[in-house]
């Protein structure tokens, strides 16, 4: 396990430094970010590797041209990567914004275009999906991606759902996707640095196309939703719409 973790430690502390100054200095002669997305991609693979995870992904059949919207229950850091190693649309992360003071880390944040939320500042998260929106109409081809929780689960079951990526949805008429992921709180508990190696499976659960819920409110796309990563129908505790 120490050496287990010291691997970790050195994916994180070292070669990811190394890495998001390759995508600075990069983004001059990458205006596609086609590089830059395969360096994140290839970060991502080493830190799983270090980990010892090994990533199932299924439903790569169900996943729609980008952009849409995806989104995902959250239960451990090893989401993010798992993610990040295994569809191949880039991916656009809603981050916090204290991570954009980060030196390099801040710069490289912006050239993947990942969109800021001021989360202590209540008056200022609307302007994330506003961000996110001058994304999509900009052209940018990827995957806007929600963790409509806002935020870790501890025990695995799922928090109520903020509205915002169900709101982005239906404004921006683009695909829902669905995705679920499990054992990755095994690998990386919340709130700790046990590391286990074990099976992670990351799961396209279905693509909801904008048409199939353009009538229905939002209360009840998250209920859907919601009923889809429970594998039930009933039950959905929605709050502010906000990412």
């Amino acid at each position: 396990m120490i050496l287990r973790k010291a691997a970790v430690l050195f994916v994180l502390g070292i070669v990811m430094p190394v890495f998001l100054l390759v995508v600075v200095v990069a983004y001059p002669f990458d205006r596609n970010r086609r590089f830059t997305f395969m360096v994140v991609r290839l970060w991502a693979r080493m830190l799983l590797a270090a980990a010892g995870a090994r990533v199932e992904f299924e439903g790569a059949e169900k996943l729609p041209e980008p952009p849409a919207v995806m989104l995902s229950n959250h239960i451990s850091h090893m989401d993010v990567p798992s993610f990040l190693a295994n569809i191949r649309v880039p991916l656009v992360f809603l981050t916090k914004s204290s991570l954009y003071r980060i030196p390099v880390f801040g710069q490289a944040l912006k050239i993947l275009g990942m969109v800021p939320v001021h989360r202590d500042d209540p008056s200022k998260r609307k302007f994330a999906l506003h961000d996110a929106e001058r994304l999509v109409k900009s052209g940018h081809s990827s995957y806007i991606f929600f963790f409509p929780e806002g935020t870790r689960s501890l025990n695995g079951n799922l928090l109520p759902f903020k509205k915002g990526a169900f709101v982005f949805a239906k404004r921006m008429k683009l695909p829902l996707v669905v995705v679920k992921v499990s054992g990755s709180n095994k690998v990386l508990p919340p709130r700790t640095l046990n590391i286990a190696p074990g099976r992670i499976r990351v799961e396209v659960v279905d693509t909801l196309r904008p048409e199939s819920f353009a009538d229905m409110d939002v209360d009840a796309l998250c209920k859907q939703v919601r009923g889809m990563l429970e594998n039930r129908p009933e039950g959905c505790q929605c709050g502010e719409a906000v990412a």
